[in-house]
């Protein structure tokens, strides 16, 4: 098949999905809409192609929908060359939105979260409006958990597909072990180890990580903290307001802020961790939830439909309500009070995640999902839609 993706290259999930199907054989295109340079595979990868940024606009009122036409024109321009077999699109704010004003059909589009949950509500009018219509014009929506399937329902055309597909786990790199490379290098100590696994933003509320973690510093003394940077530099506002934050509370010498790594690092990064914490205000299900989940590490989570969803599939996770410190606080003091109970939970994890989050079984259950849109579309179609 020929596959076509809208994405931005330099994420993980876009770079294990494209690179998968284009290792099995398959002639993938990547497009990027964004200024980042396209991102280098360290195997054969796709054909990247690079839209023109869009022309400069003085008028403010007219910006936006010459910016969108433009970048309409030159997507379906570039579609008309590489003419795919299936068009699909990852994330549906942005590449979504652009996927769809192509006309390109059969289009595939994948929510991510919060660009469903908050992009249907949030934002400026425009945006909430592409939202809207790029699912209005997919073929087959996927996501990683029912609760975004069932938000986007509603906004689906007559007779779209849609199918649960998880982002999944390698479980053979992603597994249990014992490797005291982070402990070294980080000087970790003996004390018990949190790790928070999600970018630096409010969403992922670290602040309320912090406060909860001066609770637990009561109980654990030598405890520590380990902060995951995924792309902050030293002037992000946030991440300066999390330092004052942990100098207020007397945590500056028990935090650990942990530079961008590269992917092949985050088994050991899991490993080090007695609890990982992934405690956002909205999401889907985060692949680093599944991730710490094959590699033995014990999860607390906001109590989010996502992560029940994984609860009734048989996951042993510790979930609690958005923004409460003192639910966060008990629930890692729980767990770290009792070892058997932190054996139990790695235990129904491995199980729950070798079932129902392993990526080369979703990958398989992808691929059969295009060449049947292939097949049951027959040929490539691609209409000019009206703004």
């Amino acid at each position: 098949m020929r596959l076509c993706f809208v994405g931005n290259p330099g994420s993980i999930h876009t770079q294990r999905w494209v690179g998968h199907f284009a290792q099995m054989g398959h002639e993938t295109h990547l497009i990027n809409l964004g200024p980042q340079p396209a991102h280098k595979f360290d195997w054969q990868g796709p054909q990247h192609h690079n839209l023109p940024p869009p022309p400069r606009i003085p008028v403010p009122g007219l910006r936006g929908i010459v910016m969108l036409d433009a970048r309409r024109r030159a997507l379906r321009g570039l579609l008309q060359q590489i003419q795919p077999d299936i068009l699909h699109a990852h994330s549906v704010a942005d590449p979504g939105w652009f996927a769809a004003l192509s006309g390109f059909h059969p289009f595939v589009l994948t929510a991510w979260g919060s660009d469903v949950l908050l992009g249907l509500r949030r934002g400026p009018r425009l945006h909430r409006w592409l939202t809207r219509y790029a699912l209005r014009h997919a073929d087959l929506l996927t996501a990683d958990a029912r609760s975004v399937l069932d938000a986007a329902q509603p906004h689906l055309r007559l007779g779209a597909q849609v199918e649960l597909i998880r982002f999944g786990v390698d479980t053979r790199t992603f597994s249990p072990g014992f490797d005291t490379t982070w402990q070294v290098r980080l000087s970790l100590g003996s004390g018990p180890v949190l790790l928070s696994i999600r970018q630096c933003h409010p969403l992922y509320n670290i602040d309320v990580i912090l406060r909860a973690f001066a609770h637990v510093r009561e109980e654990f003394p030598a405890a520590r903290l380990l902060i995951k940077l995924v792309s902050q530099t030293s002037a992000d506002p946030y991440l300066a307001e999390l330092r004052a934050l942990a100098d207020q509370l007397a945590l500056s010498d028990a935090v650990v802020y942990v530079p961008q790594i590269s992917y092949a690092e985050l088994p050991d990064l899991y490993r080090a961790a007695d609890i990982v914490l992934s405690v956002p205000s909205s999401d889907g299900l985060p692949v680093s939830v599944l991730e710490a989940m094959a590699c033995g590490a014990p999860v607390i989570a906001s109590d989010l439909p996502a992560l029940r969803e994984l609860t009734d599939e048989g996951a042993d996770l510790s979930l609690v309500p958005m923004r409460d410190v003192d639910a966060l606080s008990r629930a890692i003091l729980a767990l770290l009070t009792d070892p058997a109970r932190r054996a139990q939970v790695v235990e129904h994890n491995l199980a729950t995640v070798r079932r129902t989050g392993d990526f080369a079984v979703e990958m398989t259950r992808m691929e059969y999902l295009y060449r049947m849109l292939g097949q049951k579309s027959g040929s490539r179609n691609m209409r000019p839609r009206a703004l």
